[in-house]
């Protein structure tokens, strides 16, 4: 299955989902494509964009684990303090 955009419509071809933008498709595409490169901490649940996990990891209570994924990049979390 090609889940790519179809040329001048903002269109989904997996689902035929129509979007405003081609951001959200861009971002609709890339979730269809499992691609989940934001893993949490804590239960190693993966997520395809950075602000899902920021809200996924507030429900572990956890501000350590929430300050070192805004501050460290994809793949790279550490639960250790900062030096």
């Amino acid at each position: 299955m090609d889940c790519e955009p179809l040329r001048f419509s903002l269109r989904c071809r997996c689902c035929d989902k129509s979007f405003s933008n081609r951001s959200n498709l861009q971002r609709h595409l890339a979730s269809q494509a499992n691609y989940r490169p934001y893993s949490c901490p804590v239960c190693t649940k993966a997520f395809a964009r950075k602000d899902v996990l920021k809200r996924h990891v507030l429900k572990h209570n956890l501000s350590q684990s929430l300050h070192a994924i805004l501050t460290e990049p994809p793949g790279m979390v550490s639960l250790s303090p900062p030096y």
